[in-house]
């Protein structure tokens, strides 16, 4: 929460200083009654009461949406907020960053102006669509006073901008573009998603010979309050040294780049039972060779095996008042020597400025879609988007010791790391994931 603030009548040119000029224009989200607009020629729309009094502040910017640009809604935010400083229009502190809930955001701070003057400052964002934030910013003097007198109106802007932006995502729904970054990872080809800089050509990379096995371990993450289990993969060589992960097959790994570009990914090894267990050491780490947490030596496959069953996975998070999002995904291999891959989820959250209520956004997705509905105070507002479906989830595979290859039926050609993690062949790795199967086919 911002402190309650008492500044001099400068404190209207420190206002001014943060606001962009402006002029009368149609606004974005329709005024609270008594209140004036003015809008900037980049499209931002401010609101102001007609009743404040001198030397008070009170302004309530909407802005255009703003490209996340592959950042988080967080790093977004405190980029969005500005740097810290001595200058009129920076903050006084780091951006103190409320809450962080799904597709919502708030944060608050205190802004610098001319002759000493000190604006209190509140941010309400949302991203319905995982590509661009609607954004809502306060700019506010004795916070606490004038929060009270204008609860209601500043409820009614936040519930308008955030009724816009599932408006503005509905109409986009017909634009590929706009799917969302979950269900768009999820659809690509694996060497589409992680482009990893240090690969040869097939084949040129390590040869079978060389690598003495793949372990795998098992570590417990938290995100909030769900738990879920994460893999870690080393390559082992029989020269003693691994490299911690395997982010392309091993035939195509470049081992003289990787070694010079990225010397912290490479240790050594030994064995702690013969053909059983496994001791690693990465740099950085104390204490030596150390066994690693659970640690299997996994099977290669064999050269033109055939599956036939669904193998997935799952992954959610929890956080505090009801936010959190999950995803299942997973592939079918069929004996025929087909491949589908599926995926589906959802996230949910909900924020509100202080004082105000609150903003609930749903969305929830699958292969043939997804849809995003938004709820408030007097707002209730829903938006679905169709996929496409373009060949990129299925086609042929082909295993090959540690390599599987997927030929996709849009013509793309997809090389990936491969082990089964037993002899049970239960468990699979695909797309830098452990997959279990949970359907048998056939």
């Amino acid at each position: 929460m911002l402190k309650s603030l008492v500044l001099p009548a400068s404190a209207t040119v420190c206002a001014a200083a943060l606001v962009p000029a402006v002029y009368a224009q149609t606004a974005s989200v329709a005024p609270p009654s008594g209140w004036t607009t003015e809008q900037s020629a980049s499209g931002v729309t401010v609101y102001t009461p007609s009743d404040l009094k001198a030397g008070e502040v009170f302004k309530v910017a909407i802005f255009e949406p703003v490209p996340l640009a592959g950042k988080s809604l967080e790093e977004w935010l405190r980029a969005f907020a500005g740097p810290v400083g001595g200058k009129a229009g920076s903050l006084t502190a780091p951006l103190q960053v409320t809450s962080a809930q799904g597709k919502v955001i708030a944060g608050s701070g205190t802004y610098a102006g001319p002759s000493g003057a000190i604006l209190g400052a509140m941010f309400f964002g949302i991203s319905t669509d995982a590509d661009r934030v609607y954004a809502m910013r306060v700019l506010s003097t004795t916070e606490g006073s004038l929060l009270k007198r204008y609860k209601v109106p500043l409820k009614t802007l936040q519930d308008g901008m955030s009724e816009r932006a599932i408006r503005k995502t509905a109409r986009a729904g017909t634009t590929p573009a706009r799917r969302t970054r979950t269900a768009t990872r999820a659809s690509r080809p694996a060497a589409e998603v992680k482009r990893y800089p240090h690969v040869t050509a097939p084949g040129k990379g390590v040869p079978s010979g060389q690598i003495a096995g793949i372990l795998h371990s098992t570590k417990i993450a938290f995100a909030g309050t769900a738990a879920n289990a994460e893999s870690e993969v080393y390559l082992l060589l029989k020269d003693g040294t691994l490299h911690k992960g395997l982010p392309v097959a091993p035939d195509q790994l470049d081992v003289a780049s990787s070694r010079r570009a990225e010397p912290d990914a490479w240790g050594r090894w030994r064995w702690a039972k013969p053909g059983v267990s496994v001791q690693v050491a990465l740099p950085g780490e104390s204490g030596g060779f150390k066994t690693a947490d659970s640690g299997i030596l996994v099977k290669p496959g064999k050269s033109g095996q055939r599956l036939q069953g669904r193998f997935g996975t799952g992954s959610s998070s929890s956080y505090a008042f009801g936010a959190g999002s999950f995803r299942l995904w997973g592939v079918t291999f069929t004996s025929d020597g087909r491949f589908l891959k599926d995926s589906r989820g959802g996230a949910s959250g909900a924020d509100a400025i202080p004082g105000t209520g609150q903003v609930s956004v749903n969305t929830t997705y699958d292969d043939n879609g997804s849809y995003t509905s938004a709820s408030g105070s007097g707002v209730a507002v829903g938006a679905g988007k169709k996929r496409t479906q373009k060949g990129d989830r299925a086609g042929t595979y082909a295993i090959n010791g540690y390599v599987l290859t997927l030929r996709y039926d849009n013509g793309q050609v997809a090389r990936l790391p491969f082990f089964f993690l037993d002899n049970d062949l239960d468990n699979l790795w695909f797309e830098d994931a452990l997959l279990g199967m949970d359907e048998k086919k056939g």
